[in-house]
């Protein structure tokens, strides 16, 4: 045996445990990173996650708000039209009153009171258009509003009377008192 083979035999182990020391030093270390770069990766991933769960929530509460303020949009535009309505249907049932005074079926009048008539049975038509408009999106938007105009509507069938006068006062009344149950309502409904 040479001397550089008994120092080698002297100095192996301890350069290869100084190299192993290294290199497993190097290689912890290395995992240790590795390990948190998949940790980082992880959270990212979940933070990621958590975002757009966050945004879809707030797109759906967003969503649900507009339909909600559409909805009720929806409902006071019925709201007003029917007030609207009915005040305009009560207007020219009262004018009609006024102008058709004897209150008979067959009254002959002159020929400007019978196209006043006219003209007032014609607009009061238009009036109970914009109602029966409103009931139809009264069963969509307020039930109880539909059953309102129902209730209008069941009245005026019962209304029987040879006195054309008499069953206008009614009609009158009628859609008078309806509509103030209307405004109730309202008033009940948006009071917020």
């Amino acid at each position: 045996m040479n001397l550089w083979e008994s120092i080698g035999l002297l100095l192996g182990p301890f350069v290869t445990a100084g190299l192993g020391s290294y290199f497993g030093a190097y290689l912890k270390r290395k995992g240790e990173n590795l390990a948190t770069h998949e940790d980082m990766n992880r959270l990212v991933e979940q933070v990621e996650a958590t975002t757009r769960a966050t945004e879809e929530i707030k797109s759906q509460v967003s969503g649900k708000l507009w339909e909600t303020q559409e909805r009720w949009k929806l409902k006071k535009d019925v709201y007003v039209r029917l007030i609207k309505g009915l005040h305009e249907s009560v207007r020219l049932l009262n004018q009609t009153i006024s102008v058709d005074a004897d209150g008979t079926e067959n009254a002959v009048g002159t020929a400007d009171e019978d196209a006043t008539i006219k003209k007032y049975d014609a607009e009061f038509a238009v009036a109970q258009d914009a109602v029966r408009e409103c009931y139809a999106l009264s069963t969509v938007v307020s039930p109880d509003l539909a059953l309102a105009i129902e209730h209008l509507w069941r009245q005026s069938d019962q209304i029987v009377t040879e006195d054309r006068g008499g069953r206008l006062k009614q009609m009158a009344s009628l859609h008078d008192a309806v509509m103030k149950d209307v405004v109730l309502m309202a008033r009940r409904e948006f009071a917020t």
